[in-house]
């Protein structure tokens, strides 16, 4: 059996943001989105999430947004204005415990949204780096979380520590000259790359360009390409074609953790 998961990261981001992945869940192919809490956008969060409940995820971060700690007990996570960086480059020398404090404020203000999230991942795939990986998988582990898996290592250690996750994360596919069939082209060679069987996790960035994200992001018209494939009718047929079956969820089961929220 061939499974296909398409994530909509940045749930948050902005209004177009926002709109952009509601409309690609609701109307398009795309199966669950993972959502920024620290870009002051809670009360929009709040009232639109209603709309894909038990299909979110946490977009954990350290690059773009502000902290919910104070910057002043986070400095190895901040610049000098007291917010995240625009990208890691600016970053050096994380401190765990300061990661593992804000990661930990994070989860909770989507828990105070009664959202209980059903995996976690990190903005900008920040958990590539190895101390962040550390923290990444302390906290999947203690909330018995799906986690990203960036490469064949990465999925042989989360085999290692018990945690669940996909075959493998397809990140490539994306541009502003994308179609319906380099899309698909692209989720075959996933599958290839796993043997022809098992769970893909396919990346997404769809949105409406607003003015917000321009500011934040150098990938903009780029996700109203995206937008456009993955609302296309077609995605479903070429997947039906190739006996890929597209979830509209994340196919975990998730440990009961919304009474034990606090930290």
């Amino acid at each position: 059996m061939k499974q296909l998961i398409i994530t909509a990261d940045d749930f948050g981001f902005s209004d177009g943001v926002t709109d952009g992945i509601l409309k690609s869940m609701l109307e398009g192919a795309v199966s669950c989105t993972s959502v920024m809490v620290a870009c002051g956008n809670l009360e929009s969060i709040k009232q639109k999430v209603q709309l894909i409940e038990g299909r979110i995820g946490l977009h954990l971060q350290i690059t773009n947004g502000t902290p919910f700690s104070k910057p002043d007990t986070v400095k190895s996570l901040v610049t000098d204005e007291g917010v995240f960086p625009y990208n890691w480059s600016q970053l050096k020398d994380i401190h765990q415990q300061e990661l593992y404090k804000e990661w930990h404020k994070q989860i909770e203000q989507l828990l105070q949204l009664d959202i209980v999230p059903a995996y976690l991942d990190t903005h900008h795939n920040v958990h590539r780096f190895p101390a962040v990986f550390e923290v990444y998988t302390q906290l999947a582990k203690k909330y018995e979380l799906p986690v990203r898996p960036l490469s064949k290592n990465m999925v042989q250690r989360y085999n290692h520590l018990g945690l669940q996750t996909t075959d493998i994360c397809y990140e490539a596919w994306c541009g502003i000259n994308v179609t319906p069939q380099s899309f698909i082209a692209h989720v075959l060679g996933a599958f290839r790359q796993i043997g022809n069987k098992g769970i893909v996790e396919l990346m997404c960035h769809p949105a409406f360009a607003d003015e917000h994200l321009a500011t934040q992001s150098l990938y903009v018209k780029e996700r109203e390409a995206e937008l456009s494939v993955l609302c296309n009718p077609l995605i479903k047929e070429y997947l039906n074609k190739h006996n890929i079956e597209l979830l509209d969820r994340v196919p975990f089961k998730t440990k009961e953790y919304a009474e034990k929220s606090r930290f």
